[in-house]
């Protein structure tokens, strides 16, 4: 150990097992090394087989580091997945599709929230409305991200924008969760 700086991990293994005068006294006042050398104190593995699982005290002491970090808070990013969408209905024999192409009907659900949209086609625009709800109908306090536009719920919880071509993109970000919603086509070719 030089003069001004730590001892290195093998010295420390080394006067857990021994002791010394040298190190004793960078001890005395380092603060830092005193808190090395006392977990390797507690835990002596050095130069022994790896533990099958970690001790009670490391587990516990990760999971207060975790909390104070606010790890386990995180957003949760989750996937939706399409559970009704008009377009992908069969047609019936000899409907022409020409109406059935100018609105769409979508519905995603992730975790407990469900996800309705409804896409009309103009003569040069699309107009839109959404709505997030939980399981019972309550709508949920979130945003709505299509494409590039934030979206905030009118006084009745309903999202409401015009746009010349449809994002093929929608996220819904809770205080909680951020609902990734699959890429969506635009293009259909009428059934007839």
């Amino acid at each position: 150990m030089k003069n001004n700086f730590h001892p290195s991990r093998s010295e420390l293994i080394q006067a857990v097992r021994q002791g010394g005068p040298v190190i004793d006294r960078h001890l005395a006042a380092c603060n830092w090394c005193q808190l090395y050398l006392e977990l390797l104190t507690r835990f002596q593995m050095a130069g022994q087989l790896p533990f099958v699982s970690a001790p009670e005290t490391w587990v516990n002491r990760a999971v207060s580091i975790a909390a104070e970090g606010g790890l386990i808070g995180e957003i949760k990013r989750l996937v939706a997945r399409i559970t009704f969408d008009s377009w992908a209905m069969p047609v019936p024999e000899g409907v022409r599709g020409e109406a059935l192409i100018q609105e769409r009907r979508i519905r995603f659900e992730a975790n407990d929230k469900l996800f309705d949209l409804r896409a009309e086609h103009r003569k040069n625009h699309w107009d839109f409305t959404a709505k997030v709800t939980d399981r019972t109908g309550q709508a949920v306090d979130c945003t709505v991200i299509a494409g590039k536009k934030e979206l905030s719920a009118d006084k009745n919880g309903f999202y409401q924008w015009t746009s010349i071509k449809p994002p093929r993109d929608f996220r819904i970000v809770t205080e909680t969760d951020e609902i990734v919603v699959p890429e969506l086509m635009w293009k259909k070719s009428p059934q007839e």
